[in-house]
C-alpha cells in the first residue's frame, strides 16, 4: 500500500501513510520507502526515510534496501553516510551480492573516489558483471582517467 501510494502520488502520501500504519510494518517486505526514493528519482526524501528505519529499529534493511540507499548516496555525493552504510552492508554479509557491490562502486566514481573503487574493482574479480564494467570505465572516462 505504502508503495503504490508512493508511485501514484508522491512520496509525501507515502509518508503520510508510513505515519497511519507504523514504521515497522511499512519496511516489512518489497513496500520499502527506501526503495521508492530512487526509483522516482526523489534521492533526498531516500536518506531521511532510509534514517527513519534504522531509529525504529526491530527492521534489518536487505540487500535490495541496502543497494537503493547507496546509490541515493551516489547521486547525492553523500559519501560519508554511505561509507556507514558500506561498513554495515560489509559486516552483514551482503557483499555477496553483486547489487550491493555495484552500488557501492558507482557511490565510489560518482563521489570522485577513483582510487576507492579501484580497490572495490579489483576485490569484486571474478563476479564482475557488466554493471560492474560499465560502472568503472564511465566512473575512470568521467573523471579523466583513461590510462
Amino acid at each position: 500500500m505504502v508503495q503504490n501510494a508512493c508511485r501514484c502520488q508522491g512520496l509525501g502520501l507515502g509518508r503520510d501513510r508510513l505515519a497511519e500504519i507504523g514504521v515497522s510494518q511499512a519496511f516489512d517486505g518489497s513496500g520499502s520507502l527506501s526503495r521508492l526514493g530512487p526509483q522516482l528519482g526523489k534521492y533526498v526524501d531516500a536518506l531521511p526515510v532510509y534514517k527513519e528505519m534504522e531509529k525504529a529499529g526491530g527492521v534489518k534493511p536487505n540487500e535490495v534496501k541496502i543497494s537503493s540507499v547507496l546509490l541515493a548516496c551516489a547521486n547525492l555525493m553523500a559519501l560519508e553516510v554511505g561509507e556507514k552504510i558500506k561498513v554495515y552492508a560489509r559486516a552483514s554479509g551482503y557483499f555477496k551480492n553483486m547489487f550491493v557491490c555495484n552500488a557501492v562502486l558507482e557511490m565510489y566514481t560518482k563521489c570522485v573516489r577513483i582510487d576507492r573503487a579501484m580497490q572495490l574493482f579489483h576485490e569484486i574479480g571474478r563476479r564482475r558483471n557488466l554493471c560492474s564494467w560499465n560502472t568503472m570505465i564511465m566512473g575512470l572516462a568521467v573523471h579523466g582517467k583513461s590510462d
